[in-house]
């Protein structure tokens, strides 16, 4: 049994069939990649594409499709979003964060709405490439949830845990210290995976070995549900990305009542009110991550406080349908002539 997953499409067919690329993956769950000719590219080679047959094209974008790049985590849910829409007959287009809006583009006029997941699983796949296995529920962890990128501040992340342990044996050593998860989804614009996991390991066991049995890192086979049920049950989730744009599993952690520690990198300074829902730290210090992991973990009423303010400080429209109803309320006020004047503001609904 198998399932077409991709497709390569000439930017030329897109071109003559506007609507393609979006029904594909509408009717057939089919991601559709745009892809130029190589030999539409150069001017020698020009009459080569065109030239050949069709099943030879087919040939040419099928091969190509296989080493493009998709998008992560933020993609994904807003192409839920968009399928949604078209499955209501609405014509929707996004828009990122405040940093890739056009300066030309007056602030009055915009608005932002933000992106919108079983042990022994776990277990076994940790099993099988013997790597440390949850003690969860006997054990409290905390958690990193991130591809294996150079970007999201896994290193940091090691070392916050690093010194964490080191302040909470010393301050507080009758307190068991808790375990540290590190994992996250492969990806095909993943290029650096395996090698930033390989880096991780060797980061902990040159600079880190005490914390080997404390710590679990793994390179999961996508799962959602999986990583929900992670996220779940964690104490303490970490965001420490040193560039981001807007981080979907910090407004999920935050929705479960679960405490976020992050940078303050791209948009996650949107999502997290730091000492409501969670804490920032500039990018790089662990040791202020660290500082704030010990107040969590010995301040029960801080950590209480966090907790249930965090459960609802995330607007509905983090959701894909309250995303969408978001979309559509402003749509609908700015073509009836009411219109709404955002100012920049986030959840202007």
């Amino acid at each position: 049994m198998s399932k077409y997953i991709g497709a390569g499409v000439p930017c030329d067919l897109l071109k003559k069939s506007p609507t393609l690329g979006s029904r594909l993956w509408l009717e057939l769950d089919i991601v559709p990649i745009s892809i130029e000719p190589e030999a539409k590219k150069g001017k020698k080679e020009t009459c080569f594409w065109n030239v050949k047959f069709v099943d030879e094209q087919a040939d040419s974008m099928a091969r190509k499709c296989i080493f493009t790049p998709q998008g992560g985590g933020v993609a994904l849910m807003r192409h839920a979003l968009i399928r949604l829409a078209r499955q209501l007959g609405v014509d929707l287009k996004c828009h990122p964060i405040p940093e890739f809006v056009p300066s030309n583009v007056p602030n009055a006029k915009v608005a932002y709405l933000p992106a919108t997941t079983d042990w022994n699983l776990y277990n076994q796949q940790c099993h099988t490439v013997g790597m440390t296995e949850l003690k969860w529920p006997s054990k409290k962890y905390i958690i990193q949830i991130a591809r294996f990128d150079p970007a999201k501040g896994i290193p940091d992340a090691i070392a916050a845990f690093g010194e964490f342990c080191h302040l909470l044996s010393k301050h507080h050593p009758t307190i068991e210290v808790p375990q540290l998860i590190i994992c996250g989804n492969g990806s095909v614009d993943d290029p650096d995976g395996t090698k930033v996991y390989s880096q991780t390991m060797n980061n902990l066991k040159t600079n880190f070995p005490s914390l080997l049995p404390s710590v679990s890192v793994m390179r999961l086979t996508p799962n959602d549900q999986l990583l929900n049920t992670l996220l779940s049950s964690s104490h303490v989730a970490l965001q420490l990305s040193n560039r981001e744009g807007f981080e979907v599993k910090v407004s999920e952690a935050i929705h479960k009542g679960i405490p976020v520690i992050a940078t303050k990198s791209g948009g996650i300074p949107l999502q997290v009110q730091h000492g409501k829902n969670g804490l920032l730290v500039e990018a790089g210090d662990s040791k202020a991550v660290a500082g704030y992991l010990l107040q969590l973990w010995t301040d029960g009423e801080m950590y209480g406080r966090m907790s249930g303010y965090a459960r609802g400080s995330v607007s509905d429209e983090v959701g894909t349908v309250g995303n969408a109803l978001a979309w559509f309320y402003l749509v609908d006020q700015w073509g009836n002539g009411d219109g709404v004047v955002p100012g920049g503001r986030f959840n202007v609904v």
